[in-house]
């Protein structure tokens, strides 16, 4: 679909879009900022943290099947690792962890 999502009719692309971004992203922002809330500390902006947070899991995945490897060979268990630190730390500058 990456390669050829230009040729789809825009009211289908933006369907599409709603369904498969926009939804689950809102999903997301509304429960980073739940957290956020409950935390009672200073909110990042949260649309771009979401994208920040979900992107790498596409982009791995995508590597692995487009190329078949990842720069350093890294496997699931090193890439979520290091994911979960990535978060971890976010968590922490915001006083979520």
């Amino acid at each position: 679909m990456r390669r050829d999502a230009h040729r789809l009719p825009p009211q289908l692309l933006d369907e599409l879009y709603r369904r498969l971004v926009a939804r689950p992203y809102d999903q997301i922002v509304g429960w980073l900022a739940a957290r956020f809330a409950a935390a009672g500390g200073p909110r990042p902006d949260l649309h771009p943290l979401a994208l920040i947070i979900i992107e790498p899991m596409a982009s791995y995945r995508f590597m692995r099947e487009t190329f078949g490897r990842t720069p350093d060979a890294i496997d699931d268990e090193r890439f979520i690792a290091a994911w979960v630190d990535v978060a971890m730390a976010v968590a922490q500058r915001h006083g979520l962890a």
